[in-house]
């Protein structure tokens, strides 16, 4: 059976999800991508401006032009991996650390 849902419906599902739950994980982007599915082409299972364009066809609106710039999904891609450069790094701070206070104990 499909259900159909407007806009305003996917929000407030959206906002349950999200408002719902102390903390956020897979399971809750998996529920939202599925929610949004149901009213715009799927998210993640195309490139930045091929969503873009399936959006507009779809809506007939654009996307927030920064959404839709390749050139900001670049500059996130490179933060996130910078980011995880960065906790890997910690963790293995933290590993020496552990392994230094085992010698001195």
């Amino acid at each position: 059976m499909t259900v159909t849902m407007t806009d305003e419906q996917v929000v407030d599902a959206i906002a349950t999800v999200l408002g719902t739950s102390a903390e956020w994980g897979a399971d809750h982007l998996d529920a939202i991508t599925t929610l949004i599915a149901g009213v715009r082409p799927h998210p993640g299972d195309r490139r930045p401006l091929e969503y873009a364009a399936d959006f507009a066809i779809s809506t007939g609106r654009a996307l927030v032009s920064a959404w839709a710039d390749q050139s900001y999904w670049d500059a996130m891609a490179a933060a996130r991996r910078a980011s995880e450069t960065d906790s890997e790094n910690d963790n293995e701070n933290d590993n020496e650390n552990d392994s230094q206070k085992e010698d001195q104990g």
